[in-house]
């Protein structure tokens, strides 16, 4: 069968990268998004992707339920908790929910399942973002076996984890930074202005600064309801009073 995709949230990072992954790899590819600020991406999730590889042309939907009528395979790039607009998914379509945090999207596939009966029609991943073009797969939570070919088909490198274990790495791989950047960025400029910033909170600042540092509020808030943050937290806070 000849996979038609769909992308929900086109207009987001996630969606604009995913489109054109999309569009290099599978002929037919369908977009959606609230807002109708769409811009192409200048890289796919592979960030080696250029738009030059793109061999389609993705096709804006006027509703998510025209998308949802015609997709085989779902991206949702948007924000979880729009998934409630969801009505249903076309005979054996898909769904991929995509979110940092995968406690989150569990609660979601459970809802979904709940509500809309989707069991083993849901997968779970979490597009990293990294040279490796790396994107994890949850193998607790809804499908993972067809999910792995599929992301295997887009150019991408699954990985398998369960949901706690990813959780708990992205903790320290991307909640950390998370809370440094909500917490001490405005810190960091102010001592900048009255030239009490140290060469080592320059070197921070300009990190929190870098465009691969920029998430959305939404991102933002994602990274920070991981529920394993704590205990790294907690770890660091021990560390600190233990000297």
């Amino acid at each position: 069968m000849t996979e038609v995709i769909g992308i929900v949230g086109a207009a987001g990072d996630l969606g604009r990268k995913l489109t054109l992954q999309a569009s290099a790899h599978f002929d037919e590819v369908l977009i959606y998004d609230v807002s109708t600020d769409y811009a192409p991406a200048t890289r796919g999730v592979d960030p080696a992707l250029s738009p030059e590889a793109a061999k389609s042309q993705p096709q804006i939907m006027n509703s998510l339920e025209e998308l949802l009528s015609r997709a085989t395979v779902v991206h949702w790039a948007a924000p979880l908790s729009a998934t409630d607009q969801i009505a249903g998914l076309a005979p054996g379509a898909r769904l991929v929910l995509h979110d940092g945090v995968m406690a989150n999207s569990r609660a979601t596939a459970e809802h979904l399942t709940g509500q809309l009966g989707l069991a083993d029609r849901i997968s779970v991943v979490h597009c990293l973002m990294n040279d490796k073009c790396t994107v994890v797969v949850a193998t607790d939570i809804g499908d993972s076996e067809h999910v792995m070919d599929h992301l295997e088909q887009l150019g991408l490198t699954p990985v398998l984890l369960n949901q706690k274990e990813h959780d708990e790495i992205m903790a320290t791989s991307q909640g950390l930074f998370a809370v440094i950047c909500s917490e001490l960025n405005g810190s960091l400029k102010a001592l900048d202005k009255r030239g009490l910033l140290t060469p080592s909170g320059r070197r921070l600042e300009i990190a929190m600064d870098d465009n691969e540092s920029h998430w959305t509020s939404t991102t933002l808030d994602s990274a920070l309801s991981n529920k394993e943050l704590a205990q790294v937290l907690r770890h660091i806070l021990d560390r600190v009073e233990s000297k």
